[in-house]
Order: structure tokens, then C-alpha cells, then sequence
């Protein structure tokens, strides 16, 4: 589900509390993967934003606010509000990159290396722990594991 009309204002909102410019706010929005539409054009309106896009582009906002509390004219929120909705949703996606991995673990024969994948294929060799993976790793990750799966013929929830 994209973003809807009020999260696309209170994002913009957001961003001009603090004084970015819309250049600032392009810049957040290109390092989300959903984000992107068609090759390389970046837009708030892009079909594949969800809600947890919405929450971490946010915690982003948030985290440079004075306070860690974005302040609008008509709604407030409690400080590092959207942070922690942000940090729920990388401890689900760090634990459904942990199930995928166990599960290729168990069902290819020779055997399946989740650090090692990480290491080479996601972080370039600077780690190979899944805890310390950010947003834009992790859905690289999972993405990865996923299609990893499909090619070699393992189901994964």
C-alpha cells in the first residue's frame, strides 16, 4: 500500500519543521528501496511505499529534530516515537533474515553460510553479523535470500 496523502504532507511537514531543504528530503527519500519508480526516478508517490517506509523515513526526521521530537503546528508526537516503531520493525525483518537463513541451512545439502552471504553479498565485507545491519542491508539481505531460495528450489514462508 503506498503512502497515504496525510503521510506524504506530514512527511513534508516534518522535513520543513527542521529546515530541510527539498533536496534534503529527495536525498532521505532515495535511500529508501521503495521509493524508487521505474529505473532511477525517486518519488513519495511510488506504489511500492508502505507504512514502515513511512516510519523510518520519519525516525530519520525525528532523530535530526531538536528534542528527538517532531513538533508540527496542529500534532505533536512524544519523543523518538517513530524511532521505536522503526527499531519493531528491524527486529522483525532481522528475525525473518534469521529464519530464512536457518531454513536454507536445513534444506540445501551443502550446507548454507548466513554470515558469510551477508559479508560478500550485502556489506562488502565490513560484516557478517545481522545485528549490525541497518534498513536498506536488511531488506537487501532478505531480498536476496529470498530469491537465493526461489533459484535453488526451497520454499520459505
Amino acid at each position: 500500500m503506498s503512502w497515504t496523502n496525510k503521510q506524504k504532507a506530514l512527511f513534508v511537514q516534518a522535513c520543513a519543521s527542521i529546515g530541510w531543504t527539498d533536496e534534503q528530503r529527495h536525498m532521505l527519500l532515495s535511500t529508501i528501496p521503495h521509493a524508487v519508480c521505474g529505473r532511477s526516478r525517486v518519488s513519495s508517490t511510488s506504489p511500492r511505499l508502505n507504512n514502515s517506509d513511512f516510519e523510518h523515513a520519519m525516525a530519520v526526521v525525528e532523530s535530526n529534530a531538536p528534542g528527538n521530537r517532531i513538533v508540527l503546528k496542529n500534532r505533536s508526537w512524544p519523543a523518538l516515537h517513530f524511532a521505536k516503531k522503526a527499531d519493531d520493525d528491524l527486529a522483525r525483518m532481522r528475525g525473518l533474515a534469521g529464519r530464512l537463513g536457518d531454513t536454507l541451512a536445513r534444506k540445501l545439502t551443502g550446507g548454507f553460510n548466513l554470515a558469510g552471504w551477508i559479508s560478500k553479498r550485502v556489506t562488502g565485507g565490513s560484516t557478517g553479523d545481522i545485528d549490525h545491519l541497518n534498513y536498506n542491508e536488511l531488506y537487501k539481505l532478505i531480498e536476496g535470500l529470498k530469491a537465493f531460495a526461489r533459484r535453488n528450489g526451497v520454499r520459505v514462508a
